[in-house]
């Protein structure tokens, strides 16, 4: 579940919506996401237009992605360069590395080209959030 503290904040910005769009539902349920899921409750409720910024990344809001953008091609090329199976959702563009959304085990990853994609295959990811609650609470700095 996504903490008070998190949607709190997204309220305080002006982000979280309650209403939730039938194609934004339609979107997740595409790229194989539960829609029960806090990736799937962010991604329902928060928007503050195609992309949040936080932590000298970006990362998209998967739902406008998905309906307006060649996602699915997109995240098919990008498992295929970093060698992943189609359980690796990402989260944002390879162009400063990618954070992947793991749709069996609820993880995030955040993986770049070189010793990050290394240690991850040999089964020591240098960053990795155990759900996708800690990941955003860290995206977000709302520890």
């Amino acid at each position: 579940m996504l903490s008070l503290d998190l949607v709190d904040y997204f309220k305080d910005n002006s982000w979280w919506f309650d209403d939730i769009s039938e194609d934004y539902k339609n979107a997740l349920i595409s790229i194989g996401l539960n829609l029960n899921d806090d990736i799937s409750k962010f991604y329902l409720h928060v928007e503050d237009g195609a992309t949040f910024y936080n932590r000298n990344q970006e990362i998209y809001q998967l739902c406008w992605f998905v309906i307006n953008t060649d996602y699915s091609l997109m995240a098919v090329e990008a498992r295929n360069i970093f060698n992943l199976s189609d359980d690796y959702i990402p989260l944002n563009d390879m162009s400063n590395g990618t954070y992947f959304y793991n749709l069996k085990d609820e993880s995030v990853v955040f993986l770049d080209l070189g010793e990050s994609l290394i240690s991850f295959h040999n089964g020591k990811p240098e960053w990795k959030w155990t759900d996708f609650n800690s990941f955003i609470t860290w995206y977000f700095e709302r520890y």
